[in-house]
């Protein structure tokens, strides 16, 4: 559950809970999309890269990359030191000093680009799955689709079409709370 810390905090693409998910069921560990939901979304969004940020994967490199990221995780609490890496030594053994080179590319837990930065997994009776990047949600973005005032992180769009010469209306919604998507007709 470690990967899904790290993930949020370095902002990591949305293929990256299909690919966790399957390879830890090649190593014996069942995860399912709805462990994405509870582990890891209140992890802060620690680097400032692109495609949402203003840096490239090189300065993210030089700035210290994931070890650095993994070293203000665990400085934070955030991170279980104990279970051994690939190189046998202990989380905490390998990445504990890391500290960051550039404090713009990554940022310390107590001052995030972001809160709340993990994933979202979605389901509901429009898919069967899918992933909502959290930490990418720009104000203009809030303010169109998740502007409910009784649920802020509903996501609501509307779909008018044509079908048999009459209009009928698609509403799209999901809310952080249900973690469902689907579609409504009025």
């Amino acid at each position: 559950m470690q990967t899904f810390r790290v993930a949020a905090a370095v902002g990591a693409s949305t293929s990256c809970p299909v690919h966790i998910n399957w390879l830890a069921r090649q190593a014996g560990v069942e995860l399912s999309d709805e462990d994405w939901n509870v582990i890891g979304r209140e992890i802060s969004l620690l680097v400032n890269c692109m495609p949402a940020g203003e840096f490239l994967g090189e300065d993210f490199y030089r700035a210290g990359g994931v070890p650095a990221v993994m070293g203000e995780l665990l400085r934070a609490g955030k991170l279980d030191p104990e279970p051994l890496t690939v190189s046998g030594l202990s989380i905490g053994d390998a990445v504990g000093e890391e500290v960051a080179t550039d404090r713009r590319v990554i940022r310390p837990c107590d001052d995030p680009l972001a809160t709340d930065a993990g994933f979202l997994m979605l389901s509901g009776n429009l898919l069967d799955s899918a992933v909502m990047k959290t930490s990418v949600i720009t104000p203009e973005f809030r303010n169109a689709y998740l502007s409910d005032p009784a649920d802020p992180d509903a996501l609501v769009a509307r779909c008018d079409r044509l079908q048999g010469g009459q209009r009928t209306t698609r509403c799209a919604s999901t809310t952080r709370r249900s973690r469902s998507i689907g579609i409504a007709y009025s």
